[in-house]
């Protein structure tokens, strides 16, 4: 998968020549069988271009990147997109849990577009399965998990080997509380790796033994964002496994926070902190005003951009400089690197606000 500071990365870099391979996978058999035919197919397609374009020696290299990057492709274990991103000096390989269309592009800056608007309206969940021992971290989306192994992930205790008994005349209530204090920084240390990386303030679920759940969520810095917690041991368990027990739960906790959104709008309507349509929200969203975006989730506007950059302009024809294919996916992006967060409603939730609400910070 792809975190949006991987994405962010993927869009500074600047250069020609920039290779971008994107197309759509299947998960499963028969269907996954043709996905490596349709690869082939393109990266000869990529190859004829480079060989137009650049120098023999330029043209080399990167198609022995790009080489590299495909070896390592498992199309037994894909999801519903793949792209590939290769230059002089960078190569990367992203499995994507939303499908995208088929493309070659070379050009000065790699191809991104697709994954902007399949990132903003997939909305993402971690799960954080605690354990006393050894914690680890998922990265969802929809009811497809994959483990997250960066960062520090997963995360061994290291005062675990020390839960020894009591000795030294050391009363057991006095090792019980300093057991107890051990973990407690265990999992201050978990969650302020998790904070770190989780920039765009995703929903969290929480698995593990009720004990561990009360400790992280008492010392947690996220629990706005802890939506959901599952009592049990699952540290063993497999990614498939743990997203077969979270997605219903989960789903049925992300519908009822959706329900609690709704009565946010109106409350902040009422104290006159919400811009509604999609002008009035673009032009606040430009001065970094939205703390929360509430958006449907068919919701697009085409639209050109006026003079003063204050005003949305709706058109039919996707070209030129200040043009955007979609609005809805700017704003969402201004948002989120201004520290809001973005939620999806279903098609209609809306429509007494122009299917676009934000809540303003003041």
């Amino acid at each position: 998968m792809i975190l949006r500071n991987e994405l962010k990365h993927l869009q500074s870099i600047k250069g020609y020549p920039c290779l971008s391979i994107l197309m759509p996978t299947h998960r499963h058999h028969p269907e996954n069988q043709q996905d490596a035919i349709r690869l082939k197919n393109l990266v000869n397609e990529a190859k004829k271009r480079l060989s137009a374009e650049l120098k023999e020696e330029e043209a080399n290299k990167i198609t022995s990147k790009l080489n590299d990057l495909i070896s390592k492709i498992d199309f037994t274990h894909v999801l519903d997109g793949l792209g590939l991103f290769v230059d002089k000096t960078h190569s990367y390989k992203f499995i994507l849990p939303f499908p995208v269309k088929e493309r070659v592009m070379l050009d000065d800056t790699f191809g991104t577009r697709d994954i902007v608007f399949g990132m903003n309206r997939s909305e993402p969940y971690w799960v954080l399965v605690l354990s006393e021992k050894t914690s680890k971290l998922y990265l969802g989306i929809r009811d497809n998990l994959l483990e997250y192994t960066d960062n520090g992930f997963p995360v061994i205790n290291p005062f675990y080997e020390l839960k020894t008994p009591p000795e030294n005349g050391e009363s057991r209530n006095d090792r019980l509380t300093e057991n107890v204090q051990r973990l407690k920084n265990y999992f201050k240390d978990i969650d302020s790796k998790l904070k770190a990386i989780n920039t765009d303030v995703y929903e969290i679920t929480l698995m593990g033994a009720e004990k561990n759940l009360s400790i992280y969520k008492e010392v947690s810095s996220q629990t706005e964002q802890i939506i959901l917690g599952i009592n049990g041991n699952y540290e063993i368990e497999s990614a498939a496994e743990i997203s077969r027990i979270v997605w219903q739960q989960f789903k049925q906790a992300r519908m009822e926070k959706r329900e609690k959104i709704l009565k946010q709008l109106d409350d902040a309507m009422g104290a006159k902190k919400l811009a509604t349509g999609i002008d009035e929200v673009w032009k606040l969203s430009l001065q970094n005003r939205g703390r929360l975006l509430a958006v449907e989730l068919n919701y697009h506007y085409p639209a050109k951009i006026s003079e003063d950059k204050l005003h949305l302009i709706p058109t039919d024809v996707i070209e030129g400089k200040e043009v955007l294919d979609d609005a809805v996916d700017d704003i969402i992006e201004h948002v989120i690197i201004s520290g809001g967060r973005v939620v999806f409603l279903d098609n209609s939730k809306l429509e007494k606000y122009g299917r676009i609400a934000m809540i303003l910070r003041y």
